[in-house]
């Protein structure tokens, strides 16, 4: 996990209140509330646990490799046709997964069909499931020097029991999932929601 790298360098003088660090250019920030993002950043996609669902269950056998390329292809032309920033966060899903399969060969008129199975799959919260080595830790470094720590995620619902199921939990002093709150990023609300469950302040949270 790059977090620590990417914003911090040193802590400058001692004792309570906001932590003063200096940033890679050199600049002073100060804070003492980080929220995360769950999707490529404390997780990662678990291509493995795709593979094994589509093989299994819909006769689409292709290898990790391929599912992870076509993911990135995916991926680049929801960006490329900017609609990463037009559709709302349930339309880019289902969005997101028609052209996903498509590009994995799987018929236009079969792709519903299998997003419904991965929307609705029991353990949907392990297609988001792999964790850099290193993350627990990290997080760990942060609460010891007194950070609160949140989670701030557009999802469908799954975030909690994906952090139950990595034990990672009682490292966040709040969890805000766009699935259960009811508005998703970048709505101005979810991060208002956030800051006041964890009782912070926006200036000192990044």
């Amino acid at each position: 996990m790059e977090v620590a790298a990417l914003f911090l360098v040193r802590r400058d003088g001692a004792g309570g209140g906001k932590k003063r660090w200096k940033t890679g250019k050199g600049e002073m920030v100060r804070f003492d509330t980080i929220f995360f993002d769950i999707g490529n950043t404390l997780f990662f996609f678990n291509y493995e646990f795709l593979r094994e669902m589509l093989a299994q269950r819909f006769g689409v056998s292709r290898t990790v490799g391929e599912i992870e390329q076509k993911h990135a292809e995916m991926k680049r032309a929801l960006v490329t046709e900017k609609l990463v920033a037009t559709m709302s966060h349930d339309d880019l899903w289902w969005e997101a997964y028609r052209r996903w399969l498509l590009l994995l060969g799987v018929e236009e008129g079969e792709t519903r069909g299998i997003s419904e199975a991965i929307r609705n799959h029991p353990f949907r919260h392990l297609f988001w499931s792999k964790m850099d080595e290193g993350t627990p830790e990290t997080l760990d470094w942060f609460r010891e020097r007194g950070f609160k720590l949140g989670v701030i995620s557009n999802a469908e619902g799954q975030i909690r029991r994906l952090l139950e199921h990595a034990h990672m939990e009682e490292r966040f002093d709040t969890i805000i999932d766009s699935g259960v709150v009811g508005f998703a990023k970048p709505d101005e609300r979810i991060f208002k929601h956030a800051v006041e469950r964890v009782g912070a302040s926006t200036a000192s949270c990044i």
